[in-house]
């Protein structure tokens, strides 16, 4: 496995770009620093170096105790298939990929596929989530609900699709630079390949909007890191962290959707903005209850909850309950606070 050094954001640059004022500045306030200031780029925090990098492969051994640890062969929530587990695992280990075409199969499983594989399968669902939003954010409703065909190893067939795309693009892209003679034709045989593949591709927006919002969970530094310290032992609590953090955002999706969680739109219509922080993705109900929330803006976020009664949408006018909301996502931080002005993040 690669031994660089990756610099990992576990919070996406352009979601923390959404919490601007309108000069785009964002500010953020370090519970270690006593004032909130201007945040001069995303890039410069909620990251940790080496967060998705293994120094080791996976083993066949290291999924068995994985599955035996967490319970999921007895468990009825799990939709998620040992086959598409394994899946995974070969993916994150950089193994070999088949394909039809041996030209293209060897170049696939060329250059620098084992360098950050769980920060590449992250940035496919961080860029589903951008389209998502964008469609969002214009129409200030939540995509077509849709939990009546579910599967959830369609979310990772998805995203080998959506893999296998890139690389076939990237080897004719080479190939046609190399022969010109040959360049209608290459280009015919690339978007029928292509075309084949994304015809195979079943995409969910409501889904996929709901993982985004589970993957924010179990994604984080606090998360990741305290993973690690509960399984001990460097290598070997590094590898089960590395397998939780990469599967049960898809057993905890199958279990809120078999549970009838849905998702609901706030709309904050007052002049306090939503702020956000290094842990987005909170459970604003006391446990064993669950109730999640995700700030999407300064004007937006989404609930996920299975309450018996149940709105699509909500326009929230009183600045009490952005207030609350507010705090909340301070209190369960872990050490950043960021919004779109220094009176937001300044302690209530």
């Amino acid at each position: 496995m690669s031994k660089e050094t990756s610099r990992n954001h576990y919070i996406r640059q352009s979601y923390m770009k959404q919490f601007s004022d309108n000069f785009e500045n964002i500010f953020y306030r370090d519970k270690n620093i006593k004032e909130p200031k201007k945040l001069n780029s995303p890039k410069s925090i909620c990251f940790v170096n080496n967060l998705y990098t293994l120094q080791e492969k996976i083993t066949n051994e290291d999924l068995d105790y994985f599955y035996a640890l967490t319970n999921l062969n007895n468990s009825k929530k799990n939709t998620l298939s040992k086959q598409t587990c394994r899946l995974i695992m070969n993916y994150l280990n950089g193994e070999t990929i088949s394909f039809s075409d041996i030209n293209i199969e060897n170049y696939m499983n060329s250059g620098d596929r084992k360098k950050d594989m769980l920060e590449k399968l992250f940035k496919f669902y961080e860029d589903r989530f951008d389209n998502i939003y964008k469609k969002l954010s214009k129409s200030l409703s939540l995509p077509q609900v849709d939990l009546s065909n579910h599967n959830i190893d369609d979310l990772i067939i998805n995203f080998y699709i959506h893999f296998y795309c890139v690389k076939v693009n990237h080897y004719y892209k080479n190939l046609i630079n190399d022969n010109d003679k040959e360049k209608t034709n290459l280009i015919v045989q690339k978007k029928t390949i292509i075309s084949s593949l994304k015809s195979k591709r079943k995409n969910n927006d409501y889904i996929e909007l709901m993982f985004y919002m589970v993957l924010q969970i179990f994604r984080t530094k606090f998360f990741v890191e305290k993973l690690s310290k509960i399984y001990g032992g460097k290598s070997f609590g590094k590898k089960q962290a590395y397998l939780f953090v990469s599967y049960m955002p898809f057993v905890f999706l199958s279990f809120l959707i078999q549970e009838n969680y849905k998702l609901t739109l706030l709309n904050n219509k007052t002049k306090i903005k939503f702020i956000t922080s290094d842990n987005p993705c909170i459970n604003i109900e006391t446990l064993p209850k669950c109730k999640l929330f995700f700030p999407l803006s300064n004007n937006l976020a989404i609930i996920c909850t299975n309450e018996k009664k149940y709105y699509n949408s909500i326009d929230i006018t009183k600045e009490e309950d952005i207030i609350l909301y507010n705090n909340m996502q301070k209190n369960m931080s872990e050490r950043y606070w960021i919004g779109s002005s220094i009176d937001l993040l300044n302690k209530n």
